[in-house]
């Protein structure tokens, strides 16, 4: 009796495994998560499955957890990732070769962890409809031979489509983003077609950095690259005439310092003193100038040059209160967005935040 009981429940086991087995449709978008605690550290793998989608869409994963966790990227698979306070991004605006793959993150508590840990997060992707989001599902696919069997079998990343990779969106602090060299922007010919607002044409060439200075402009525009030179010159309304500008000698410039530039026509300088903004976005390409303009903001749209990345933002504020409320306008627009502090400079945590401005 004890022998036909323990066959029965051996034979019912390996039905519900194969029937979690089957259950998984490699035919549609999916994102399954599993984690594994070790003692103060959460190891969290998502697979993903991109069945069905162009090569050439943008693809996002975003995972959100408690404050107080330090997050760190393993495997990225190709992606723009990033991580915040209490989330990570990873980003592909070319969707990988491979549609099924492996991404790896983990969490650390600074205090041992008595306690189950909620993350929540989701996959959000363009379809011909609209932005389309899918919810991450939390499960043990390792142990499922069929999954194991393609995780194995997962070939390293290459890109699906030749073309240009550009995060339009993305969050907070950038890791592990790939280097990229900044191109030359390049003006259209105002010889047949002047304007009567200066135009700046910028020519990159392999020579020490030289900076061009506008006789009647106090602003100044930089490039970071190594061992370029910028040369401006100034378009006048008589088509034909071009006037070259005073030049000014600048030692090489640190790759890793930043710069700041502006998508209008108003360039802006180096950015003093403390102020919230509202971060629009992060490339790491410049995006076309004048990006911005078509959403028609009331306040200025500024970008900032921090290793080796392009973060776009609006507005400055003084107060956390003020920032927060103008991302309601953004919104409106169609454009997520979020919330930052730089002080001199450099970009400093909502919390230092708070403390300088004693909000």
């Amino acid at each position: 009796m004890k022998k036909i009981i323990l066959f029965v429940w051996v034979i019912s086991f390996a039905l519900i495994l194969k029937a979690q087995e089957s259950d998984i449709d490699f035919n549609k978008v999916f994102c399954y998560r599993q984690i594994e605690k070790q003692s103060n550290v959460i190891n969290v793998t998502l697979l993903v499955n991109t069945a069905g989608l162009e090569r050439e869409k943008t693809l996002k994963i975003k995972e959100k957890f408690p404050t107080g966790f330090q997050c760190k990227v393993k495997e990225g698979y190709g992606s723009t990732n990033a991580v915040a306070e209490n989330s990570v991004l990873f980003v592909w605006s070319v969707l990988p070769k491979n549609e099924l793959f492996v991404i790896k993150y983990e969490i650390t508590s600074p205090t041992a962890l008595n306690e189950a840990v909620s993350i929540n997060g989701n996959v959000s992707f363009l379809s011909e409809t609209g932005i389309k989001y899918v919810s991450i599902e939390q499960r043990d696919f390792t142990s499922n031979s069929t999954v194991a069997s393609r995780i194995k079998s997962i070939p390293p990343y290459e890109p699906g489509s030749n073309a240009p990779a550009t995060v339009q969106s993305s969050n907070i602090t950038m890791t592990d983003v790939p280097k990229t060299t900044t191109p030359s922007t390049t003006v259209p010919d105002t010889s047949t077609a002047p304007k009567p607002k200066p135009i700046v044409r910028t020519n990159v060439k392999d020579e020490p950095i030289k900076t061009q200075v506008a006789e009647n402009k106090a602003t100044v525009q930089t490039q970071t690259e190594p061992k370029p030179v910028v040369e401006s010159i100034k378009a006048t309304v008589e088509p034909a005439k071009t006037e070259k500008q005073n030049v000014t000698e600048l030692p090489p410039v640190n790759t890793n310092k930043t710069t700041t530039k502006t998508t209008t026509s108003t360039p802006v300088s180096t950015p003093e003193g403390f102020y919230y903004t509202v971060q629009l976005g992060a490339s790491p390409k410049p995006l076309p100038n004048g990006y911005y303009d078509k959403y028609h903001f009331d306040q200025p749209v500024d970008v900032l040059q921090i290793d080796n990345m392009y973060k776009y933002s609006v507005g400055k504020f003084q107060t956390l209160k003020e920032a927060n409320k103008y991302t309601s306008v953004v919104k409106q627009k169609g454009l997520q967005c979020f919330v930052v502090a730089y002080n001199n400079g450099k970009k400093i945590s909502i919390n230092e935040a708070l403390a300088i401005s004693k909000q």
